[in-house]
């Protein structure tokens, strides 16, 4: 199986309180495992595909905000750059740090 071809699939309506998650992923079924879900059952003996029902509420679909990104003037990366200059100064190279010691 590739991994175009390795899909995740997550599947809710309205009527049911449980969430179904699909998926041959081991990032995955090992998150899910790691939260207390479970191993997964098997879809099949020889399937790397596992199968967890959970709770509806504990599935969130993130990345849909409705504001635009905002643009930054030149003034704000301007000023934005000089508070992380500030913060992370850039060290002496070693060649300075030499000449200063002599």
């Amino acid at each position: 199986m590739t991994r175009l071809e390795s899909e995740t699939c997550i599947i809710f309506n309205d009527a049911e309180s449980t969430a179904t998650i699909t998926t041959p992923s081991p990032k995955t079924i090992r998150l899910l495992a790691k939260r207390g879900h479970g191993q997964g059952q098997p879809l099949a003996s020889n399937s790397p595909y596992r199968r967890f029902t959970l709770p509806k509420r504990l599935v969130t679909i993130r990345g849909f905000s409705q504001k635009p990104h905002r643009t930054l003037s030149e003034e704000h990366k301007a000023r934005l750059a000089n508070s992380r200059r500030r913060r992370n100064p850039v060290p002496f190279s070693t060649e300075e740090n030499s000449e200063k010691r002599d």
